[in-house]
């Protein structure tokens, strides 16, 4: 059985991809790294996606990495060493660079290098009994790869307090610190990611791909670039036929609207 577990629903646009390894709370191990990194791959050159929602198989997202990759082989070079890290880094940053809303999907357990996937998720939805932490510290380990995206996430006063404590966090507190966008019980949690499903996919798929590649681009750019970027990209897509064509449709609702309201 896969560690993977990918299908497609509604006409393929909307890509289920879920890992695979319950047994082991689904740690990331140099073959779940690797699977989903080349399943992010394949899936970002996918003509017909407009949306990816990540879970977990069990009861469980991800308890972080595997320990035993972690532990450092006697007598590794550090080119061996640097690049088996380079590969847990170059699976964020595909995730992170994805072209398309990435909705997270969340339950459980969720410690360690798991935290760094669910920061990297556009939106974020958990059940209310699913438990955070930042334990690297516990294994005199730091959380070096997800504290680019965490910190994008979070208050860093709040990251602060719950790295160096390394406690335990429910889903409540995790919302409140901006990791989370809904919590609620299971069927909640399905019913909001099914409603936001049907409104993700109403929209055009450029759009979304570009108005993704916008948020991922403006935080890094200076003020000058910024600015630049931005009347670029608004200009660019101004002179889309989608466009012109729904903004043509709306002006024409709106009269029509208007005519009825006026008629005795």
């Amino acid at each position: 059985m896969s560690i993977i577990s990918l299908k497609k629903v509604k006409e393929d646009k909307v890509a289920l991809l879920e890992l695979n390894l319950p047994e082991k709370r689904n740690i990331l191990s140099v073959e779940m790294i690797q699977t989903l990194t080349d399943t992010l791959n394949q899936l970002s050159k996918d003509s017909k996606i407009h949306l990816l929602v990540l879970s977990g198989a069990g009861g469980h997202f991800c308890a972080g990495g595997d320990l035993k990759w972690m532990r450092l082989p006697e007598n590794s070079s550090d080119s061996e060493n640097i690049s088996q890290i380079k590969n847990l880094s170059n699976l964020f940053n595909k995730l992170s660079s994805f072209p398309f809303p990435v909705i997270g999907n969340i339950k459980g357990s969720v410690f360690g290098g798991g935290l760094g996937l669910v920061a990297l998720c556009d939106i974020v939805v958990a059940d209310k009994e699913s438990r955070f932490c930042f334990s690297e510290l516990k294994l005199a380990l730091i959380p070096s790869l997800i504290a680019p995206y965490v910190l994008q996430k979070m208050p860093q006063s709040k990251i602060r307090e719950l790295v160096f404590s390394a406690r335990i966090f429910k889903a409540e507190e995790a919302l409140q610190s901006g990791l989370l966008n809904f919590v609620g019980t299971d069927e909640e949690c399905s019913d909001y990611i099914d409603q936001l499903t049907q409104q993700i996919l109403n929209y055009d798929r450029i759009a979304l791909k570009q108005c993704k590649k916008l948020l991922n681009t403006v935080p890094f750019l200076s003020q000058e670039e910024r600015s630049d970027y931005c009347i670029r990209t608004l200009a660019e897509r101004r002179k889309s036929p989608e466009v012109i064509k729904n903004i043509n449709k709306f002006l024409k609702s709106r009269e029509l609207k208007k005519q009825k309201s006026n008629t005795p």
